[in-house]
């Protein structure tokens, strides 16, 4: 039988969401640390710091030495810290306020030669060094093929990118991330820009069939 205290603290660690709303995590020592002695868990909201420690939502004041103050990342704010600028003086921040979003989460109109990796929705299915991996390949073999063909700066064409995104929306429908979650995968406008709904293989072969084509070109100067 368990006991009441054991009892409360399974139904403290207990999600309120589906499996793949969040990270999972894997761990043989998650559970049995929250039955040592010295360790309590405490789910009331923290509303302050005191001159002893944290008073949280419930009225009680918590007296602690350290404070590990750990309040999340900005993981859908793609590039926030940066301005990058592309042609004619477009932002990249202003292009993407209403959700970041790349083809094939590697290459973004207007923005010639610039790459990003594990950019918007790229996340989510796989090892992301899997998925690293794979845009990495991408890149040098476009760069092989610019040097080989003499091409100065490709740009991904609008359409193409375009087409790409409203595809992966699509796609989203039948996802856990996009019927039963509510958090930093979505935007506030109901897309979601982190999560990839494919398979990290299928994300593979997309990039490998992408060739010289799928962008305007800039030759180089002789």
């Amino acid at each position: 039988m368990i006991g009441d205290a054991a009892s409360g603290i399974r139904a403290k660690l207990t999600p309120n969401y589906p499996v793949g709303c969040k990270r999972p995590l894997q761990s043989r020592t998650w559970f049995p640390t929250f039955a040592l002695p010295n360790v309590t868990l405490e789910t009331s909201p923290i509303v302050e710091f005191t001159e002893h420690g944290l008073r949280t939502a419930d009225g009680v004041e918590h007296a602690v030495d350290t404070v590990i103050y750990g309040t999340g990342f900005h993981a859908a704010d793609y590039l926030r810290s940066l301005d990058v600028y592309g042609t004619n003086g477009r932002r990249l921040r202003d292009d993407w306020r209403d959700g970041a979003a790349a083809y094939l989460g590697t290459v973004i109109p207007g923005y010639p030669n610039l790459f990003t990796l594990y950019g918007p929705n790229t996340n989510g299915v796989t090892s992301i060094i899997y998925i690293l991996e794979a845009q990495t390949e991408f890149i040098r073999r476009l760069l092989d093929d610019m040097k080989r063909k003499g091409v100065q700066a490709v740009d991904v064409r609008r359409d193409i990118h375009d087409a790409y995104n409203v595809e992966i929306q699509q796609a989203m429908r039948d996802t856990v991330w996009l019927a039963n979650c509510n958090n930093y995968y979505t935007h506030p406008n109901g897309k979601v820009i982190t999560q990839l709904p494919y398979s990290g293989t299928m994300f593979t072969k997309m990039l490998s069939q992408v060739e010289l084509d799928a962008f305007d070109r800039k030759e180089a100067i002789p």
